[in-house]
């Protein structure tokens, strides 16, 4: 075990000193041109697979009982005694390179309490720009799955990013969730959220992300199974708890691998012109008589949700635009119905935990308009909470077809 240590430390502190003194501070642009709403529409249009759609969206809450909340102490043993942040220069030369799979392993085993590691694997796609690992641990009491994401960022992440708010409640039930800005400016977003969909009840997941001043975004989750649907829960709780997995974020042994890291500069927020109150507002002048918008999400473009009741019980209703003019036309599409002024629409339904009605819409003149409704209003729970949606097929036929849905001037 001291071996294995002694390895682990050499393998950071030789990251640390292969990093210069001083040199120009490396630029990677990730131009996320029309992000959220590529990533809406592309949800929409493939729910039949994952079932509802994802949104990290919500209000903050700052918190500051009696004080302002600092991070807690990292766990003692060898991160304290192998810290390279003395020698980690933050600008390290442009086509450095990123760190090593090892080099991060190595941290990650630092910045956690004693445990044991198996079946590590690649970053994968949360890592976009950044570096990351999951894996299997260990801390005696149980097997759990942990992962974690290191990103740099030409300025740091506001409370208000999407990787620091807390998620819709209507979409993405959590257990507990808060945003807090600290002491030296961090701003840190601990949440505890239930997992659905993976056919294991009892499944949890606790997760931190920790924005600091230096532009570092380290986000770090533990759950209480593995990877494996086909095998029973291993604990009944993760083996991180949200204070550990704070600690782990917040450690120093992070710095040469922060250092090592292209800053990323997002570009201009693209915003498809389409503002969450206006569709709300829109919507409400097409709803049928007697329903109104309620409980309404409108802080994002190019997507709004809102709950509407008849009587028999709240419903989710989900509206996606997007401005397609750049796109190339496709044609009539399989499937897809054809009105005499070339506007194509697609109406489906389907069992997704709850029952799903969606119609999609794509008009000539390159608007994409999304209408979906549940016999629920919140997704991703056991059972629906009223006999079916509040929205008939032919009154979302009516909504989403019609010319009150503008493009942009």
């Amino acid at each position: 075990m001291i071996q294995d240590d002694e390895q682990v430390a050499r393998a950071l502190r030789g990251l640390a000193t292969r990093q210069p003194e001083s040199g120009p501070v490396p630029v990677a642009l990730l131009l996320h041109r029309g992000r959220r709403a590529r990533r809406l529409r592309t949800t929409l249009r493939t729910a039949a697979g994952a079932g509802c759609l994802a949104l990290a969206l919500g209000a903050v809450l700052v918190l500051r009982p009696g004080g302002t909340p600092t991070l807690p102490t990292p766990p003692a043993g060898p991160s304290t005694s192998a810290t390279p942040s003395a020698t980690a220069t933050p600008h390290p030369p442009e086509g450095a390179g990123p760190p090593s799979d090892e080099t991060v392993l190595a941290a990650w085993k630092l910045a956690l309490p004693a445990g044991v590691f198996s079946e590590v694997r690649g970053p994968g796609p949360a890592a976009s720009g950044g570096v990351g690992l999951s894996a299997r641990f260990d801390d005696g009491t149980g097997i759990g799955e942990v992962s974690v994401t290191v990103k740099r960022k030409a300025r740091q992440a506001t409370a208000q990013a999407d990787e620091l708010t807390c998620p819709d409640p209507k979409l993405a039930p959590y257990d507990s969730c808060r945003t807090s800005t600290l002491s030296d400016g961090s701003v840190l977003l601990v949440l505890r959220t239930p997992i659905y969909g993976a056919g294991r009840a009892g499944l949890t997941q606790a997760v931190v992300v920790l924005s600091r001043k230096d532009g570092r975004l380290i986000t770090v989750k533990a759950s209480n199974a593995g990877v494996d649907k086909t095998q029973p829960l291993t604990r009944t709780t993760p083996p991180l708890t949200p204070d550990q997995l704070t600690a782990a974020a917040s450690s120093a042994v992070w710095d040469p691998v922060v250092a090592a890291l292209p800053a990323l500069v997002d570009g201009p927020p693209s915003r498809s012109e389409f503002p969450g109150g206006q569709i709300v507002a829109t919507a409400t002048s097409l709803l049928p008589a007697g329903l109104t918008p309620a409980d309404a999400n409108t802080s994002g473009y190019g997507y709004a949700n809102f709950t509407v009741t008849d009587g028999k019980g709240p419903a989710l209703v989900e509206i996606s635009l997007s401005d397609n003019r750049r796109e190339p036309n496709s044609g009539p599409q399989a499937d897809w119905e054809s009105l005499p002024d070339g506007t194509q629409f697609y109406e489906s339904t389907m069992d997704v935990g709850v029952q799903r009605w969606s119609i999609e819409v794509r008009r000539p003149d390159g608007l994409w308009v999304t209408v979906m409704t549940y016999d629920s209003d919140r997704l991703k729970q056991d059972r629906p909470n009223r006999p079916g949606p509040a929205l008939t097929t032919a009154q979302l036929r009516a909504i989403a077809l019609s010319p009150a849905w503008k493009l942009p001037g």
